[in-house]
């Protein structure tokens, strides 16, 4: 993902995140295993949605409307009518340049150092 948007309200591969170059991401948790299991650490750092603005909060619960309008999903339903039971399952993670940079700067010192 290159600056885009994402919402995932199922289970997601390993390596999560492997190929974002910007971005942010909401993922679901509802099993808690994401950030041990599936999350590609390099990448991204992950919060815990009841610990962002309520801006994001909002945004989510609206990305959620739209997808029950469109999609007529059952889940999306049951996660908005119990928001509060499963608000705390959801976490978001967005692009931190400082982690690229850091990369970068490993790579282009591993080049060097081959010269």
């Amino acid at each position: 993902m290159t600056g885009g948007l994402v919402l995932c309200l199922g289970k997601t591969g390993r390596n999560f995140a492997a190929g974002m170059s910007g971005g942010v991401a909401y993922i679901f948790d509802e099993d808690g295993h994401f950030v041990n299991k599936r999350l590609n650490h390099e990448m991204v750092k992950v919060y815990p949605l009841v610990e962002c603005d309520d801006s994001e909060i909002i945004e989510v619960k609206e990305l959620i409307s739209r997808h029950i309008d469109y999609t007529h999903s059952v889940r999306g339903q049951q996660i908005l009518d119990d928001w509060e039971s499963f608000s705390n399952k959801f976490l978001t993670g967005e692009k931190v340049i400082v982690v690229m940079c850091s990369q970068i700067g490993w790579w282009i010192n591993l080049l060097l150092a081959g010269r």
